[in-house]
């Protein structure tokens, strides 16, 4: 689980925007220490690209909606076949994320729309 700090949940009719920071400790906390200098390194089309180290092979990885959902995908070509879902609710459509760099860490956003 990743800790996210000064999170905030907004609601506009169906529409959800989901808004928080999160340090590069953060995320590695979250993976366990089994990924290493895990960073985003680039946003746009509502999809966020990842790149980390795993057994001293330093690989990008894509985060995106999927069907709803938000799934995370490697960006190399032998592995492209694996997808992991790490949020899926049957009442909310996600539709994008975002990251930015941000003091101490990133600056994340998610917006979906509830079923």
């Amino acid at each position: 689980m990743v800790t996210l700090r000064n999170a905030a949940l907004r609601k506009r009719g169906t529409t959800l925007t989901g808004t928080a920071t999160a340090t590069a400790a953060d995320l590695r906390s979250a993976l366990g220490g089994a990924i290493q200098g895990l960073q985003p390194i680039a946003s746009g089309g509502g999809q966020l690209t990842l790149q980390g180290t795993v057994l001293g092979v330093t690989a990008d990885a894509t985060l995106r909606a999927q069907n709803g959902a938000l799934v995370v995908q490697p960006d190399v070509p032998i592995l492209n076949f694996i997808t992991l879902t790490v949020f899926n609710d049957p009442h909310v459509e996600v539709q994008g994320v975002a990251a930015a760099d941000a003091p101490g860490g990133f600056a994340l956003s998610a917006n979906a729309s509830l079923k």
